[in-house]
């Protein structure tokens, strides 16, 4: 099953986050998708990149599931978080203006990938939250920067 969908309209590519049974969770799978979409359209050579999630979420943050039955949770975490940083890097390097669409939860890394555009849309339902500590984790996806 394909999680991240890419689409290319005129002169702008269309990436969104396609799992919303699972609030667009980032799990490895995901965050590798997302990073081949993003190298996509800068091979594209697109003039706006516009990334959104489907469903009631944008991203609910790192996947906690796949956390909790990874045999080695700290190893799942850390290639977790370089992946999604080398992802958040390739969008700032972007030569296009990357516009972020959020309508209902940006939570966790999901907040850090919203805050990754040029420009944030937040629909009515939009709602951003660090939930780390209710997690007993420290910050990732460059939230602490």
């Amino acid at each position: 099953m394909i999680r991240v969908l890419y689409e290319l309209r005129g002169g702008a590519a269309h990436i969104t986050l396609s799992d919303p049974d699972r609030g667009n969770a980032l799990d490895a799978v995901v965050v590798d998708e997302l990073h081949t979409a993003v190298r996509r359209a800068r091979m594209d050579d697109v003039g706006v990149l516009v990334l959104r999630g489907a469903g009631h979420a944008f991203c609910v943050g790192g996947d906690v599931r796949a956390f909790h039955d990874a045999e080695d949770v700290d190893h799942t975490v850390e290639n977790l978080a370089e992946a999604l940083h080398r992802t958040i890097s390739e969008l700032h390097r972007m030569n296009a203006v990357v516009v972020t669409v959020v309508q209902g939860t940006a939570a966790g890394a999901g907040v850090a990938l919203a805050a990754a555009g040029d420009l944030v849309l937040a629909g009515a339902s939009a709602r951003f939250t660090l939930a780390y500590t209710r997690l007993g984790l420290s910050p990732d996806g460059a939230a602490a920067c």
